[in-house]
């Protein structure tokens, strides 16, 4: 998984992702019970039982707790854990189809439409690129794995090209300032921090031993800035380029995928000169240390191009956490949602 955002959402010329030419996969229909409304946000945007089920599963998921093994208070507990982290996504989803509505952005467009069928088809055909699932009764198989039916993954891809879109549009009329003035200020403001980090992937981490981490742990927090990028070279330098490991890495809040979230914290955590201790995060372990900021960085034009591009992300996705977290804080539940359960939410046979 890659670490940072795509820029995908605020590329100047957009594209869609295939160009399968086919006559389509007419969409499944839901049952009653999956489109019944389970929650309502700002009012206007009901939420249906099938996209939340799909949030709501996922994160049980990645909690990683059995329902079975707890007690009936534990599962009164793991439930509004699992339901705010499941409605704070459903409500950054929609904050970006809100956004769309108040600039006159129609998800609803035949463009919107031809994303959709084209990408079903994609998946199950496959292209070029992409080795599809085969056949249709496959597709539906393997999106069920992961909580999902039909209408929830053309639902998803709609909203994807959503964000893709807007994000285009709030680029090009302005409304995201890119001139170097605002680029500078965000650069030497507290909403950026410079880091490099040590990498161990889980796939790798059985190689390693609790003395052998505690060795490098110790060996990186005496390091002098200097020393600790050029331990960085020592894990898996293909995954970036010499360049980026002997400079480290500009980040903002909002820039890192959400799969990171530990990482962007503790780098916002620590101190100048400071190093963090091993960290789970995404896809592996980090020691994370805070470097000083290179004043003399973005006088190289390349380096500013590059900057601004992942200035826009961060500036992107902080405006949708922004109204994401203002729809969150409108959502009302249906009495649908007072049926529900841990062990009740799950996906049909």
């Amino acid at each position: 998984m890659k670490i940072f955002r795509s820029v995908l959402a605020l590329a100047l010329t957009l594209s869609l992702l295939c160009s399968v030419v086919g006559c389509g996969y007419p969409a499944v229909r839901s049952s009653k019970e999956e489109k019944a409304t389970v929650l309502t946000l700002d009012g206007t945007y009901d939420v249906p039982y099938e996209l939340y089920r799909f949030y709501f599963l996922s994160e049980l998921a990645l909690s990683e707790k059995d329902p079975a093994t707890l007690a009936d208070g534990e599962k009164t507990a793991l439930f509004a854990e699992i339901h705010g982290k499941a409605l704070s996504e459903i409500a950054n989803v929609y904050a970006v189809l809100k956004l769309c509505d108040d600039r006159d952005i129609d998800v609803e467009s035949r463009d919107f439409d031809k994303y959709v069928k084209e990408n079903v088809i994609a998946a199950i055909e496959g292209d070029e690129t992409y080795v599809g699932y085969g056949d249709r009764d496959t597709y539906l198989a393997e999106i069920k794995k992961a909580y999902m039916n039909d209408s929830v993954f053309r639902f998803l891809l709609r909203y994807r090209y959503a964000e893709q879109v807007l994000g285009a549009k709030l680029r090009d009329t302005g409304a995201l300032k890119s001139d170097p003035e605002h680029v500078l200020a965000y650069m030497n403001s507290d909403e950026c921090v410079r880091v490099s980090w040590i990498y161990i992937p889980y796939t790798v981490l059985p190689g390693y031993t609790d003395a052998k981490l505690a060795e490098m742990e110790a060996e990186a927090k005496s390091a002098t800035d200097a020393e600790f990028l050029a331990m960085t070279h020592k894990g898996l330098p293909d995954l970036y380029t010499d360049e980026e490991l002997d400079r480290g890495f500009y980040i903002g809040k909002y820039q890192l995928d959400p799969y990171y979230e530990a990482l962007t914290e503790t780098a916002f955590s620590l101190k100048l000169g400071e190093t963090s201790s091993f960290i789970d995060s995404g896809d592996g372990k980090y020691l994370v240390r805070r470097l000083p900021k290179d004043e003399t960085y973005l006088s190289d034009e390349k380096n500013l191009a590059d900057f601004t591009e992942y200035y826009l992300l961060n500036e992107f996705y902080g405006l949708l956490a922004e109204e994401g977290a203002r729809l969150a804080a409108t959502a009302t539940t249906t009495d649908l949602f007072t049926t529900l359960s841990l062990d009740g939410i799950q996906m049909p046979e």
